[in-house]
């Protein structure tokens, strides 16, 4: 059981950074939809607009 949730951990672990990463870079460009709350964008990802 321990082995079996060692290797899904390390499946999920090498997807997770892969698709965060994608999905900051769709959404570096975009706006937020709410008025009260436009959060700041790191300078490392400015350079992906």
């Amino acid at each position: 059981m321990k082995e079996t949730l060692i290797k899904i951990a390390h499946k999920v672990g090498n997807i997770l950074p892969a698709m965060a990463l994608v999905l900051g870079i769709a959404s570096v460009s975009g706006a937020c939809s709410y008025w009260f709350h436009q959060p700041r964008v790191p300078e490392q990802m400015k350079r992906f607009k």
